[in-house]
């Protein structure tokens, strides 16, 4: 359930918005799919070098480096908005999930792994086990991040 409110937040409506990317103008870049994953802030790079890793024929192979160096600043960093070397991401974005069930499958574990298990993990830390509250940690993970080293924890021991 906290999967669709957030997408609702994200894209809209309650379709999940696996297709969805466009530069919204937040200093995030290219934010897409269904929980908002974006090129300025690491999830977009995520999703996109494990889907490679499940895809031969990796159509995100050619943004693999720019997503790599706007991941290198600091979180802080505007420089991790520019989108103008990442030209046609969003149409690859769409095409893939469109048309690849893998890309869509890649989404969902990958927003598992980074958001949902830890924030199931923090929320339980701290004793709370109602379906609202363990949304709430989802739903702050998602919008406000974890802590750098945290989230860097994750990545590397989830995937």
């Amino acid at each position: 359930m906290a999967q669709l409110i957030t997408n609702v937040f994200e894209n809209g409506n309650t379709e999940m918005g696996y297709a969805a990317a466009n530069d919204i103008k937040d200093c995030r870049g290219f934010t897409s799919g269904y929980i908002g994953f974006t090129t300025g802030t690491n999830d977009a790079y995520a999703v996109v070098q494990q889907y490679g890793k499940k895809k031969h024929n990796n159509p995100f192979k050619r943004y693999l480096k720019e997503l790599e160096r706007l991941s290198s600043y600091q979180f802080n960093d505007p420089r991790r908005a520019d989108t103008s070397k990442l030209h046609g991401f969003a149409n690859v974005w769409g095409k893939a999930a469109c048309n690849d069930p893998l890309f869509v499958q890649t989404q969902l574990d990958v927003g598992h792994a980074m958001y949902l298990k830890p924030a199931l993990k923090y929320a339980a830390s701290v004793g709370v086990q109602s379906n609202l509250g363990k949304a709430l940690f989802y739903g702050k993970l998602l919008l406000h991040g974890a802590i750098d080293h945290i989230l860097t924890h994750y990545q590397l021991s989830l995937f």
